[in-house]
């Protein structure tokens, strides 16, 4: 028993014996109010417990939103590889009622299964990616669009895993970890690690936790001038580089304006993240502010012009709470 479908079933738990059985790798759940999973099925790091598809959101993803759909993606990906190779490509039509109308898989794994030539379905998903103008969408679609063709041609898992894999630069890649695993020992079920890898979207987004950090920073700033700010220092984040740490050092020690910006454009510079160089941005708007005295609601609206209406509306939040 590798593949066991409780879909649409009255089940509203799950006995733990189910997550010791040898053979299980796949769980589908879809439809079933189980959540969190058990412990059991949490800690069994070869099966996969199929959920209702993540949708990636109409916002802008941060780096850890881009991250946690990489690692959703490749789950998926591993999943439909196995199961067409077992079953064939039409197996794959009872998964599509998993997936958004919108979701590049739906609409990819919906023209594999047609029989459409494989030039004609990268051509319709390539015009798909480039309406994608977020970067990080776009790469994720990107890759989609590669597992699609990939899965079409009947490659093997591995093979798969490893092409896509190689479409990314995330720093400690549980399935880079994996690629070599299967790289050095040979044996291609380790790919199916993959489907127990999860990373976890912290509380709260990054962009907020910065900006209510920097605002305390500023508003202190305003109340007890700027030689006060040295006690607000994060001598960590100076050591890593941070823009905002190396921007506020230099405004305690009332470095010339002109001389600060270069600096913090000379380490923008060097970063090719997309992601990174906006945040650098906006540290660095943030840190001019701070110099400039602004009060709070300008130095407040200064950081806000940077984002998209979904994260304004968590930073206004998060900055005044009684609005």
């Amino acid at each position: 028993l590798e593949y066991l479908n409780l879909r649409d079933t009255k089940i509203t738990d799950l006995p733990e014996w189910l997550a010791g059985l040898p053979c299980l790798e796949y769980l589908n759940i879809h439809g079933l109010d189980i959540d969190p999973l058990p412990l059991a099925f949490m800690e069994n790091k070869q099966l996969s417990a199929l959920r209702p598809t993540e949708i990636m959101p109409d916002h802008e993803l941060n780096r850890d939103e881009f991250i946690y759909f990489y690692y959703a993606i490749m789950r998926m990906t591993v999943h439909f590889a196995y199961k067409s190779r077992r079953e064939g490509l039409l197996a794959l039509e009872e998964e599509m009622e998993n997936l958004g109308e919108n979701d590049l898989f739906a609409r990819g794994l919906a023209l594999v299964i047609d029989g459409t030539d494989a030039e004609i379905v990268g051509s319709i998903l390539s015009n798909f990616v480039e309406q994608e103008h977020d970067p990080y969408k776009k790469k994720l679609k990107q890759i989609q669009q590669a597992a699609i063709l990939d899965i079409q041609a009947g490659d093997s898992v591995p093979r798969i895993v490893m092409r896509l894999n190689s479409m990314v630069d995330i720093p400690d890649n549980a399935i880079s970890s994996i690629c070599a695993e299967y790289y050095c020992g040979g044996d291609s079920n380790v790919v199916k690690k993959i489907s127990g890898i999860r990373w976890e979207l912290p509380v709260e987004r990054e962009e907020i936790r910065f900006m209510k950090r920097a605002f305390a920073v500023a508003v202190k700033g305003m109340r007890e001038g700027i030689l006060a700010l040295e006690a607000e220092r994060d001598h960590s984040l100076f050591a890593q580089g941070d823009v905002f740490e190396y921007g506020l050092a230099l405004t305690i020690d009332r470095m010339e304006r002109k001389y600060i910006e270069t600096i913090l454009d000379n380490m923008t510079a060097h970063e090719h993240d997309h992601w990174k160089r906006k945040m650098n941005r906006v540290k660095k708007t943030a840190v001019l502010s701070i110099y400039d005295h602004d009060n709070p609601n300008i130095w407040a609206y200064k950081m806000l012009s940077y984002f998209d209406p979904y994260v304004r509306d968590l930073a206004e939040k998060a900055l005044f709470p009684n609005r």
